[in-house]
Protein backbone atom coordinates (compact mmCIF):
# COMPACT_ATOMS: atom_id res chain seq x y z
CA UNK A 1 0.00 0.00 0.00
CA UNK A 2 1.15 3.36 -1.19
CA UNK A 3 1.78 5.51 2.12
CA UNK A 4 0.60 8.89 1.78
CA UNK A 5 2.71 12.04 3.13
CA UNK A 6 1.45 13.82 6.15
CA UNK A 7 1.67 17.06 7.47
CA UNK A 8 4.37 16.26 9.87
CA UNK A 9 6.35 14.85 7.28
CA UNK A 10 5.76 17.62 5.56
CA UNK A 11 7.42 19.94 8.01
CA UNK A 12 10.47 17.15 8.52
CA UNK A 13 11.14 17.61 4.64
CA UNK A 14 11.45 21.38 4.85
CA UNK A 15 13.69 21.09 7.83
CA UNK A 16 16.01 18.96 6.57
CA UNK A 17 16.13 20.84 3.64
CA UNK A 18 16.90 24.30 5.34
CA UNK A 19 19.67 22.59 7.34
CA UNK A 20 21.12 21.37 4.46
CA UNK A 21 21.24 24.27 2.82
CA UNK A 22 22.53 25.80 6.39
CA UNK A 23 26.15 26.31 5.35
CA UNK A 24 28.41 24.50 7.96
CA UNK A 25 30.74 26.36 10.56
CA UNK A 26 33.69 24.70 10.80
CA UNK A 27 35.38 27.03 13.31
CA UNK A 28 32.45 27.14 15.48
CA UNK A 29 32.59 23.26 15.29
CA UNK A 30 36.46 22.83 16.65
CA UNK A 31 37.23 23.02 20.38
CA UNK A 32 38.27 26.37 21.14
CA UNK A 33 42.24 25.81 21.54
CA UNK A 34 42.32 24.36 17.88
CA UNK A 35 39.80 27.45 16.30
CA UNK A 36 42.22 29.69 18.18
CA UNK A 37 45.61 28.41 16.58
CA UNK A 38 43.75 28.48 13.25
CA UNK A 39 42.94 32.41 14.02
CA UNK A 40 46.07 32.99 15.04
CA UNK A 41 47.49 32.80 11.09
CA UNK A 42 45.40 36.22 10.72
CA UNK A 43 46.60 39.78 11.00
CA UNK A 44 44.95 42.40 13.20
CA UNK A 45 42.77 43.40 10.18
CA UNK A 46 41.34 40.31 9.07
CA UNK A 47 40.58 39.14 12.44
CA UNK A 48 38.84 42.29 13.54
CA UNK A 49 36.81 41.50 10.82
CA UNK A 50 36.24 38.17 11.12
CA UNK A 51 34.47 38.76 14.50
CA UNK A 52 31.74 40.82 12.78
CA UNK A 53 30.74 37.51 11.39
CA UNK A 54 28.72 35.85 13.83
CA UNK A 55 28.31 35.89 18.11
CA UNK A 56 30.61 32.02 18.07
CA UNK A 57 33.30 34.01 15.85
CA UNK A 58 33.26 37.10 17.90
CA UNK A 59 33.67 34.93 20.98
CA UNK A 60 36.89 33.32 19.43
CA UNK A 61 38.41 36.35 17.80
CA UNK A 62 38.45 38.21 20.53
CA UNK A 63 39.95 35.62 22.97
CA UNK A 64 42.65 37.40 25.16
CA UNK A 65 45.48 34.88 23.93
CA UNK A 66 45.23 35.43 20.54
CA UNK A 67 45.60 39.48 20.70
CA UNK A 68 48.83 38.53 23.36
CA UNK A 69 50.16 36.49 20.33
CA UNK A 70 49.75 39.49 17.53
CA UNK A 71 51.50 41.93 19.75
CA UNK A 72 54.51 39.79 20.60
CA UNK A 73 54.05 39.76 16.69
CA UNK A 74 53.83 43.05 16.17
CA UNK A 75 57.15 43.63 19.00
CA UNK A 76 55.64 46.09 21.69
CA UNK A 77 58.76 45.24 23.58
CA UNK A 78 61.42 45.38 21.16
CA UNK A 79 64.71 43.96 22.74
CA UNK A 80 62.88 43.12 25.45
CA UNK A 81 61.32 39.91 27.25
CA UNK A 82 57.45 39.96 26.20
CA UNK A 83 55.67 39.47 29.87
CA UNK A 84 54.28 35.50 30.29
CA UNK A 85 51.00 34.90 29.70
CA UNK A 86 49.60 31.81 28.77
CA UNK A 87 45.97 29.88 28.36
CA UNK A 88 45.95 28.78 31.73
CA UNK A 89 45.73 32.76 33.00
CA UNK A 90 42.54 33.53 31.63
CA UNK A 91 39.10 32.66 33.50
CA UNK A 92 37.47 29.86 32.58
CA UNK A 93 34.97 31.34 30.52
CA UNK A 94 36.49 33.59 28.13
CA UNK A 95 35.09 31.44 25.08
CA UNK A 96 31.62 32.82 26.39
CA UNK A 97 29.34 35.09 25.03
CA UNK A 98 29.14 36.71 27.86
CA UNK A 99 33.39 37.14 28.13
CA UNK A 100 33.13 38.49 24.61
CA UNK A 101 30.54 40.90 25.54
CA UNK A 102 33.03 42.42 27.94
CA UNK A 103 35.45 42.99 25.52
CA UNK A 104 35.38 46.83 23.57
CA UNK A 105 34.47 47.22 20.24
CA UNK A 106 37.00 46.68 17.46
CA UNK A 107 36.95 50.03 16.44
CA UNK A 108 36.99 51.96 19.88
CA UNK A 109 40.02 53.31 21.46
CA UNK A 110 41.23 51.58 24.89
CA UNK A 111 40.76 52.94 28.33
CA UNK A 112 43.61 55.36 29.52
CA UNK A 113 45.12 52.75 31.64
CA UNK A 114 46.09 50.18 29.27
CA UNK A 115 47.63 53.58 27.37
CA UNK A 116 49.96 54.81 30.19
CA UNK A 117 51.98 51.65 30.41
CA UNK A 118 54.09 48.66 28.19
CA UNK A 119 52.06 46.03 30.01
CA UNK A 120 48.25 45.85 30.44
CA UNK A 121 46.81 46.56 33.47
CA UNK A 122 44.57 44.10 35.58
CA UNK A 123 41.29 45.59 33.99
CA UNK A 124 42.34 45.64 30.33
CA UNK A 125 42.23 43.05 28.11
CA UNK A 126 44.95 42.31 25.45
CA UNK A 127 42.81 42.86 23.05
CA UNK A 128 42.39 46.61 24.14
CA UNK A 129 45.98 46.87 25.35
CA UNK A 130 46.67 46.09 21.03
CA UNK A 131 44.29 49.08 20.14
CA UNK A 132 45.94 51.11 21.97
CA UNK A 133 49.42 50.56 21.15
CA UNK A 134 48.99 50.96 17.75
CA UNK A 135 47.28 54.16 18.33
CA UNK A 136 50.38 55.30 20.78
CA UNK A 137 53.35 53.61 18.16
CA UNK A 138 51.87 55.59 14.85
CA UNK A 139 51.94 58.87 17.11
CA UNK A 140 55.55 58.18 18.20
CA UNK A 141 56.04 57.71 14.64
CA UNK A 142 54.63 60.05 13.53
CA UNK A 143 55.08 63.35 15.88
CA UNK A 144 51.20 63.51 17.05
CA UNK A 145 51.31 64.75 20.62
CA UNK A 146 50.26 67.56 23.41
CA UNK A 147 52.80 68.93 25.63
CA UNK A 148 52.45 70.56 28.89
CA UNK A 149 54.76 72.85 31.28
CA UNK A 150 55.05 72.12 35.30
CA UNK A 151 57.14 75.15 37.20
CA UNK A 152 57.51 74.87 40.88
CA UNK A 153 61.55 74.49 40.87
CA UNK A 154 63.56 77.20 42.03
CA UNK A 155 66.68 75.94 40.83
CA UNK A 156 68.01 73.70 37.91
CA UNK A 157 66.14 70.89 37.39
CA UNK A 158 68.82 67.66 37.62
CA UNK A 159 66.32 63.80 38.35
CA UNK A 160 63.09 63.21 36.64
CA UNK A 161 60.87 60.37 36.77
CA UNK A 162 57.56 58.75 35.97
CA UNK A 163 55.27 56.74 38.56
CA UNK A 164 51.88 56.32 37.29
CA UNK A 165 49.87 59.12 37.09
CA UNK A 166 52.64 61.52 38.77
CA UNK A 167 55.62 62.72 37.89
CA UNK A 168 58.57 63.12 40.02
CA UNK A 169 61.46 65.15 40.57
CA UNK A 170 64.44 66.80 41.83
CA UNK A 171 66.37 69.55 41.56
CA UNK A 172 69.57 71.71 42.63
CA UNK A 173 67.93 73.24 45.48
CA UNK A 174 67.32 70.16 47.25
CA UNK A 175 63.61 69.95 46.27
CA UNK A 176 61.50 67.17 45.30
CA UNK A 177 58.46 67.94 43.56
CA UNK A 178 55.55 65.52 43.10
CA UNK A 179 52.43 66.49 40.38
CA UNK A 180 49.80 64.97 38.96
CA UNK A 181 50.33 64.70 34.94
CA UNK A 182 46.82 64.30 34.24
CA UNK A 183 45.83 68.20 35.86
CA UNK A 184 49.55 69.63 36.21
CA UNK A 185 48.60 70.32 39.76
CA UNK A 186 51.41 69.79 42.66
CA UNK A 187 50.91 67.52 45.04
CA UNK A 188 53.87 67.90 47.29
CA UNK A 189 56.91 69.59 47.80
CA UNK A 190 59.73 68.05 50.06
CA UNK A 191 62.59 69.58 50.95
CA UNK A 192 64.95 67.15 53.81
CA UNK A 193 67.64 66.37 51.63
CA UNK A 194 70.41 68.91 52.51
CA UNK A 195 71.85 69.01 48.54
CA UNK A 196 70.68 68.82 45.30
CA UNK A 197 68.98 65.96 43.99
CA UNK A 198 70.81 64.35 42.03
CA UNK A 199 69.06 60.85 41.24
CA UNK A 200 65.47 59.54 41.00
CA UNK A 201 64.32 55.93 40.29
CA UNK A 202 61.45 54.03 41.62
CA UNK A 203 60.50 50.26 42.09
CA UNK A 204 56.68 49.36 42.33
CA UNK A 205 55.64 51.87 45.17
CA UNK A 206 59.00 52.79 46.19
CA UNK A 207 60.86 55.70 45.57
CA UNK A 208 64.72 56.28 45.74
CA UNK A 209 66.17 60.22 45.54
CA UNK A 210 69.76 60.42 46.00
CA UNK A 211 71.50 63.53 46.79
CA UNK A 212 74.66 64.95 47.50
CA UNK A 213 74.21 65.29 50.43
CA UNK A 214 75.76 61.64 50.37
CA UNK A 215 72.53 59.72 51.15
CA UNK A 216 69.46 57.99 49.55
CA UNK A 217 66.35 58.57 50.94
CA UNK A 218 63.75 55.76 50.45
CA UNK A 219 59.68 56.69 50.57
CA UNK A 220 57.08 55.16 50.34
CA UNK A 221 54.20 56.37 47.51
CA UNK A 222 50.83 56.31 48.35
CA UNK A 223 47.78 56.05 46.22
CA UNK A 224 47.39 60.39 45.83
CA UNK A 225 50.70 60.59 44.70
CA UNK A 226 51.83 61.47 48.23
CA UNK A 227 55.55 60.79 49.56
CA UNK A 228 56.50 59.32 52.80
CA UNK A 229 59.93 58.72 54.31
CA UNK A 230 60.52 54.89 55.07
CA UNK A 231 64.35 54.88 55.51
CA UNK A 232 67.89 55.84 54.37
CA UNK A 233 71.32 54.83 53.07
CA UNK A 234 74.21 56.37 53.66
CA UNK A 235 77.17 56.82 51.64
CA UNK A 236 81.04 58.23 52.34
CA UNK A 237 80.88 60.89 49.16
CA UNK A 238 78.10 62.96 47.15
CA UNK A 239 75.62 60.38 44.79
CA UNK A 240 75.26 61.26 41.04
CA UNK A 241 72.65 58.12 40.45
CA UNK A 242 71.57 55.38 41.19
CA UNK A 243 68.90 52.30 39.63
CA UNK A 244 66.61 50.02 40.97
CA UNK A 245 63.82 47.30 39.58
CA UNK A 246 61.96 45.38 41.03
CA UNK A 247 64.04 42.54 42.00
CA UNK A 248 64.84 43.75 45.54
CA UNK A 249 68.37 45.39 44.33
CA UNK A 250 69.68 49.45 44.52
CA UNK A 251 72.91 50.69 42.12
CA UNK A 252 74.02 53.67 43.69
CA UNK A 253 76.84 55.47 41.73
CA UNK A 254 79.17 58.41 44.16
CA UNK A 255 81.00 61.48 43.18
CA UNK A 256 84.15 59.66 44.49
CA UNK A 257 84.00 56.77 42.30
CA UNK A 258 82.64 53.87 43.61
CA UNK A 259 79.74 51.50 42.71
CA UNK A 260 77.70 50.44 45.43
CA UNK A 261 75.03 47.08 45.17
CA UNK A 262 71.98 47.21 48.13
CA UNK A 263 70.03 44.93 49.46
CA UNK A 264 66.83 47.25 49.96
CA UNK A 265 64.75 44.38 52.27
CA UNK A 266 67.64 45.09 54.72
CA UNK A 267 69.25 48.14 53.86
CA UNK A 268 72.89 46.54 53.85
CA UNK A 269 75.45 47.21 51.04
CA UNK A 270 76.32 43.32 49.28
CA UNK A 271 79.14 44.83 47.83
CA UNK A 272 81.19 48.24 46.81
CA UNK A 273 83.70 48.20 43.87
CA UNK A 274 85.23 51.25 42.01
CA UNK A 275 83.25 52.23 38.85
CA UNK A 276 86.32 52.62 36.80
CA UNK A 277 89.28 49.86 37.81
CA UNK A 278 92.20 51.99 36.17
CA UNK A 279 91.08 55.84 36.83
CA UNK A 280 89.08 57.15 40.12
CA UNK A 281 86.69 58.87 38.13
CA UNK A 282 83.08 59.84 39.39
CA UNK A 283 80.77 57.40 38.19
CA UNK A 284 77.83 59.37 36.26
CA UNK A 285 75.57 56.27 35.42
CA UNK A 286 74.34 52.71 36.59
CA UNK A 287 72.15 50.15 35.22
CA UNK A 288 71.97 46.46 35.80
CA UNK A 289 70.62 43.16 34.54
CA UNK A 290 70.14 39.55 36.18
CA UNK A 291 73.76 39.13 35.89
CA UNK A 292 75.54 42.20 35.15
CA UNK A 293 76.28 45.43 36.51
CA UNK A 294 76.91 48.18 34.31
CA UNK A 295 78.77 51.86 35.12
CA UNK A 296 79.97 54.65 32.92
CA UNK A 297 82.69 56.47 34.20
CA UNK A 298 84.94 58.49 32.15
CA UNK A 299 84.76 57.96 28.08
CA UNK A 300 84.30 53.37 29.31
CA UNK A 301 81.69 51.62 30.52
CA UNK A 302 82.57 48.99 32.86
CA UNK A 303 81.38 45.72 33.21
CA UNK A 304 80.72 43.62 36.80
CA UNK A 305 79.25 40.47 38.20
CA UNK A 306 76.38 41.42 39.95
CA UNK A 307 76.71 38.44 41.98
CA UNK A 308 80.13 38.54 43.15
CA UNK A 309 81.04 42.09 42.23
CA UNK A 310 83.80 40.87 40.40
CA UNK A 311 85.33 42.54 37.60
CA UNK A 312 84.85 41.71 34.15
CA UNK A 313 85.32 44.13 31.35
CA UNK A 314 86.11 48.04 30.25
CA UNK A 315 84.78 48.67 26.83
CA UNK A 316 85.04 52.19 24.99
CA UNK A 317 83.22 53.19 22.25
CA UNK A 318 82.90 57.16 23.02
CA UNK A 319 85.75 59.65 22.32
CA UNK A 320 83.80 61.75 25.66
CA UNK A 321 82.47 61.40 28.43
CA UNK A 322 80.11 58.24 29.15
CA UNK A 323 76.97 60.96 30.68
CA UNK A 324 73.73 58.51 30.36
CA UNK A 325 73.55 54.43 30.21
CA UNK A 326 70.40 52.44 30.15
CA UNK A 327 69.66 48.62 29.83
CA UNK A 328 66.94 47.70 27.35
CA UNK A 329 66.78 43.51 27.64
CA UNK A 330 69.17 42.96 25.59
CA UNK A 331 70.68 46.43 24.50
CA UNK A 332 72.60 48.66 26.75
CA UNK A 333 71.84 52.23 25.56
CA UNK A 334 75.19 55.18 26.11
CA UNK A 335 75.24 58.79 25.42
CA UNK A 336 78.05 60.72 25.96
CA UNK A 337 79.45 64.20 25.33
CA UNK A 338 80.83 63.56 22.18
CA UNK A 339 77.44 63.98 20.75
CA UNK A 340 76.39 60.18 19.82
CA UNK A 341 74.66 57.98 21.57
CA UNK A 342 75.49 54.14 20.62
CA UNK A 343 73.16 50.77 20.53
CA UNK A 344 74.93 47.64 22.08
CA UNK A 345 73.75 44.25 22.07
CA UNK A 346 74.50 42.24 25.27
CA UNK A 347 75.56 38.83 24.89
CA UNK A 348 77.95 35.97 26.41
CA UNK A 349 80.78 34.43 25.75
CA UNK A 350 80.70 30.45 25.12
CA UNK A 351 82.06 28.39 27.69
CA UNK A 352 85.31 27.75 25.34
CA UNK A 353 86.07 31.28 24.89
CA UNK A 354 89.14 32.85 25.50
CA UNK A 355 87.65 36.15 27.09
CA UNK A 356 87.05 35.04 30.86
CA UNK A 357 84.25 38.05 31.64
CA UNK A 358 81.68 35.57 29.79
CA UNK A 359 79.98 38.85 28.21
CA UNK A 360 80.01 40.17 25.00
CA UNK A 361 79.42 43.86 24.19
CA UNK A 362 79.54 44.78 20.72
CA UNK A 363 77.96 48.18 18.92
CA UNK A 364 75.01 47.81 16.93
CA UNK A 365 74.22 51.33 16.14
CA UNK A 366 75.88 54.66 16.64
CA UNK A 367 73.71 57.53 16.37
CA UNK A 368 74.68 61.03 15.50
CA UNK A 369 72.43 64.36 15.41
CA UNK A 370 72.75 66.42 18.39
CA UNK A 371 74.42 69.51 17.97
CA UNK A 372 75.93 69.34 21.45
CA UNK A 373 76.86 66.64 24.11
CA UNK A 374 74.20 64.35 24.79
CA UNK A 375 73.13 64.72 28.81
CA UNK A 376 70.41 61.62 29.27
CA UNK A 377 68.67 58.80 27.49
CA UNK A 378 65.70 56.64 27.91
CA UNK A 379 63.98 53.92 25.63
CA UNK A 380 60.70 52.51 25.05
CA UNK A 381 60.00 49.66 22.67
CA UNK A 382 61.75 50.71 19.65
CA UNK A 383 62.41 54.48 20.26
CA UNK A 384 64.88 55.88 22.31
CA UNK A 385 64.54 59.34 23.51
CA UNK A 386 67.94 61.77 24.17
CA UNK A 387 68.22 64.92 25.88
CA UNK A 388 71.37 66.89 25.33
CA UNK A 389 72.95 70.16 26.06
CA UNK A 390 71.94 71.92 22.26
CA UNK A 391 68.21 72.27 24.72
CA UNK A 392 66.59 69.65 22.78
CA UNK A 393 65.45 66.12 22.64
CA UNK A 394 65.20 63.46 19.85
CA UNK A 395 63.23 60.49 19.21
CA UNK A 396 65.24 57.64 17.62
CA UNK A 397 64.44 54.64 15.95
CA UNK A 398 66.55 51.92 16.99
CA UNK A 399 65.45 49.54 14.19
CA UNK A 400 66.89 52.11 11.75
CA UNK A 401 68.68 54.07 13.75
CA UNK A 402 66.42 56.89 11.87
CA UNK A 403 66.44 59.98 14.03
CA UNK A 404 62.54 60.70 13.93
CA UNK A 405 62.00 63.95 15.67
CA UNK A 406 63.44 67.14 17.24
CA UNK A 407 61.34 68.07 20.64
CA UNK A 408 62.12 71.17 21.32
CA UNK A 409 60.69 74.19 24.08
CA UNK A 410 63.16 74.13 26.86
CA UNK A 411 65.38 77.02 27.38
CA UNK A 412 68.14 75.46 28.83
CA UNK A 413 70.46 72.33 28.82
CA UNK A 414 68.17 69.37 29.34
CA UNK A 415 69.78 67.29 31.75
CA UNK A 416 67.13 64.45 32.76
CA UNK A 417 64.62 62.20 30.63
CA UNK A 418 62.33 59.57 31.28
CA UNK A 419 59.13 58.09 29.42
CA UNK A 420 56.46 55.34 29.95
CA UNK A 421 53.85 53.89 27.46
CA UNK A 422 52.88 57.12 25.47
CA UNK A 423 54.34 60.02 27.29
CA UNK A 424 58.18 61.25 27.82
CA UNK A 425 58.76 63.54 30.83
CA UNK A 426 62.17 66.14 31.03
CA UNK A 427 63.80 68.47 33.20
CA UNK A 428 66.03 71.58 32.14
CA UNK A 429 68.48 74.53 33.23
CA UNK A 430 65.29 76.50 32.68
CA UNK A 431 64.10 74.58 35.93
CA UNK A 432 60.99 73.67 34.22
CA UNK A 433 59.69 69.79 33.62
CA UNK A 434 57.75 69.03 30.06
CA UNK A 435 55.88 66.49 29.53
CA UNK A 436 55.14 64.99 25.98
CA UNK A 437 51.87 63.30 25.59
CA UNK A 438 51.66 60.46 23.01
CA UNK A 439 48.92 58.41 23.44
CA UNK A 440 45.62 60.56 21.64
CA UNK A 441 45.16 60.55 18.08
CA UNK A 442 44.87 63.55 15.97
CA UNK A 443 47.16 66.10 17.56
CA UNK A 444 49.76 68.37 15.86
CA UNK A 445 52.77 66.98 14.45
CA UNK A 446 56.21 67.92 16.36
CA UNK A 447 57.13 71.21 14.93
CA UNK A 448 59.50 73.27 16.85
CA UNK A 449 63.31 73.18 14.81
CA UNK A 450 66.01 72.07 16.28
CA UNK A 451 67.51 75.77 16.17
CA UNK A 452 64.65 76.96 18.42
CA UNK A 453 62.57 78.64 16.03
CA UNK A 454 59.01 78.53 16.57
CA UNK A 455 56.86 76.61 13.76
CA UNK A 456 57.37 73.79 11.66
CA UNK A 457 60.77 71.97 11.13
CA UNK A 458 62.23 74.08 7.99
CA UNK A 459 63.79 72.51 5.05
CA UNK A 460 67.13 73.17 6.27
CA UNK A 461 66.60 72.10 9.64
CA UNK A 462 64.85 68.33 8.52
CA UNK A 463 68.36 68.08 5.44
CA UNK A 464 70.70 68.73 8.38
CA UNK A 465 68.83 65.57 10.33
CA UNK A 466 69.34 63.52 6.91
CA UNK A 467 73.10 65.22 6.13
CA UNK A 468 74.11 64.63 9.87
CA UNK A 469 73.77 60.47 9.11
CA UNK A 470 75.02 60.60 6.00
CA UNK A 471 78.09 58.78 4.86
CA UNK A 472 78.65 60.44 1.42
CA UNK A 473 77.19 63.95 -0.33
CA UNK A 474 73.35 63.36 -0.82
CA UNK A 475 71.44 64.87 -3.88
CA UNK A 476 68.31 67.09 -3.10
CA UNK A 477 66.29 64.03 -4.52
CA UNK A 478 68.23 61.82 -2.40
CA UNK A 479 67.73 64.29 0.45
CA UNK A 480 64.09 64.62 -0.12
CA UNK A 481 63.08 61.55 -0.17
CA UNK A 482 64.89 60.59 2.68
CA UNK A 483 62.51 63.12 4.62
CA UNK A 484 59.88 61.82 3.11
CA UNK A 485 60.46 58.18 4.25
CA UNK A 486 60.83 59.66 7.94
CA UNK A 487 57.81 62.03 8.04
CA UNK A 488 60.26 64.67 8.91
CA UNK A 489 58.34 67.62 7.24
CA UNK A 490 54.42 67.87 7.15
CA UNK A 491 52.69 67.23 3.97
CA UNK A 492 51.07 70.66 3.77
CA UNK A 493 54.85 72.21 3.97
CA UNK A 494 54.38 73.38 0.16
CA UNK A 495 53.09 73.00 -2.78
CA UNK A 496 56.35 72.07 -4.53
CA UNK A 497 57.93 70.87 -1.68
CA UNK A 498 61.15 69.26 -3.71
CA UNK A 499 61.69 72.57 -5.49
CA UNK A 500 61.38 74.32 -2.16
CA UNK A 501 63.66 72.17 -0.68
CA UNK A 502 66.22 72.65 -3.62
CA UNK A 503 65.71 76.39 -3.48
CA UNK A 504 66.35 76.55 0.76
CA UNK A 505 70.11 74.39 0.39
CA UNK A 506 70.58 76.55 -2.41
CA UNK A 507 70.46 79.39 -0.37
CA UNK A 508 71.66 78.52 3.46
CA UNK A 509 74.87 77.44 1.49
CA UNK A 510 75.60 80.96 0.29
CA UNK A 511 75.12 82.54 3.43
CA UNK A 512 78.03 83.48 5.50
CA UNK A 513 76.66 80.83 8.03
CA UNK A 514 76.00 78.30 5.38
CA UNK A 515 75.12 74.65 7.20
CA UNK A 516 75.77 73.22 3.76
CA UNK A 517 77.97 73.15 1.31
CA UNK A 518 76.94 72.85 -2.49
CA UNK A 519 79.32 70.50 -4.53
CA UNK A 520 78.68 71.84 -8.34
CA UNK A 521 81.48 69.38 -9.73
CA UNK A 522 78.03 67.02 -11.49
CA UNK A 523 74.32 67.19 -11.77
CA UNK A 524 72.32 66.79 -10.02
CA UNK A 525 74.34 69.27 -7.34
CA UNK A 526 75.24 67.31 -4.03
CA UNK A 527 74.79 68.73 -0.67
CA UNK A 528 76.82 68.00 2.46
CA UNK A 529 77.26 69.35 6.32
CA UNK A 530 79.52 72.36 6.33
CA UNK A 531 83.00 71.43 7.91
CA UNK A 532 82.61 74.96 9.87
CA UNK A 533 79.28 74.00 11.18
CA UNK A 534 80.21 72.17 14.05
CA UNK A 535 83.53 73.71 14.60
CA UNK A 536 81.23 77.11 15.03
CA UNK A 537 78.92 75.69 17.49
CA UNK A 538 81.64 74.49 19.36
CA UNK A 539 83.24 78.24 19.80
CA UNK A 540 80.25 79.42 21.09
CA UNK A 541 81.45 78.16 24.38
CA UNK A 542 84.71 78.62 26.06
CA UNK A 543 86.74 76.79 24.34
CA UNK A 544 88.87 74.61 27.47
CA UNK A 545 86.91 73.80 30.41
CA UNK A 546 88.76 72.27 33.38
CA UNK A 547 86.15 69.40 33.86
CA UNK A 548 83.19 68.15 31.43
CA UNK A 549 79.76 69.48 31.87
CA UNK A 550 78.20 66.67 33.45
CA UNK A 551 80.92 66.83 35.65
CA UNK A 552 80.58 70.15 36.68
CA UNK A 553 76.89 69.81 37.34
CA UNK A 554 77.16 66.58 39.53
CA UNK A 555 80.27 68.08 41.47
CA UNK A 556 77.78 69.71 44.27
CA UNK A 557 77.93 73.81 45.53
CA UNK A 558 80.01 74.72 47.84
CA UNK A 559 76.89 77.29 49.13
CA UNK A 560 74.23 74.64 49.73
CA UNK A 561 73.57 73.55 53.07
Amino acid sequence: MKRTRTDSDSHLHSAKQAHAARPFDLLSSLPPELACSVLKLLDAQTLSMASRVSHSWRCLCLDDWLWYALAVRARFWYGQQPPAFSREQMPPAAHSITTASQHTDPNSRSSPSSSRNDNPGPDVTWHQFYCSQIVVNHNWSTGRHTSTTLSGHMDVVLSIKISGDYVISGSRSCRILVARISTGETVQTIETHNAGVSCIDTAGCTVFSGSWDKTVKMWTQSSDGTLQQCGDLAHSDALICLRSKDDGFLVTGTLAGTVHLWDVASSTCVFQVSGSPHEAELVSSVDYNADHIFSGSGSHVSIWCKKSGQFLMQTTGHTGSVTGLHVHGRFLLTCSEDKTAIVWTVGRQPASSAIASGVDLSVQLSLGGHREGIRCLTSRGKYLVTGAYDQTLRVWDMETGHCLHVLSGHGGDVNTVDCDGSRIVSGSDDKLVKIWDFSQPNRQPLAVPPSGQQGRLSWADAAEIVLSQAAEPMSCDAIFSEISKRQLLHARFGRTPSHSLNASLHANSKTSNARFVCIDTATPHKFMLSPSWASRQLLSRPSSRPQSRASSRATPAPSMT
